[in-house]
């Protein structure tokens, strides 16, 4: 294989990257893995290992902003079970579906100074549609 006469361990493992790379933009998927299964090879590379410290910190910030998130939804639900008692199940619903942060910090601050459910649900209803 021509990769074996780069003798260079890092400049091999790198060549093997782009060989993976290149080939995935002209042919299946499957088909490269099972031609090219160097992983340990891919793991010595420095462009291969500055990839995945990539992935992994794009992970972790939308981990992170996933997981803000979904503690915004559980304070809206909190603050109206604690003001008004138990929250209709197509509230909770409606609520568990939204998205965005700054949505929902909206929706939370509706739910502390909103007077009632039914208002709640007016404002609810106009976040949904927007």
């Amino acid at each position: 294989m021509v990769l074996d006469e780069i003798e260079d361990r890092e400049e091999r493992a790198d060549a093997y990257v782009a060989l993976r790379v290149l080939s995935g933009m002209r042919y299946p998927l499957e088909r490269i893995y099972h031609i090219l299964r160097r992983r340990d090879l891919m793991l010595e590379s420095p462009v291969y290992r500055d990839i995945l410290e990539e992935g992994k910190a794009m992970g972790l910030e939308l981990g992170q902003e996933l997981g803000q998130e979904e503690g915004l939804r559980e304070s809206v639900l909190e603050a109206l079970e604690v003001r008004f008692g138990m929250v209709p199940f197509e509230m909770e619903k409606s609520v568990r579906q939204l998205r965005g942060r700054k949505t929902l910090e909206g929706l939370l601050r509706r739910a502390i100074l909103t007077e009632s459910l039914k208002a709640f649900g007016g404002d609810l209803s106009k976040v949904q549609v927007s």
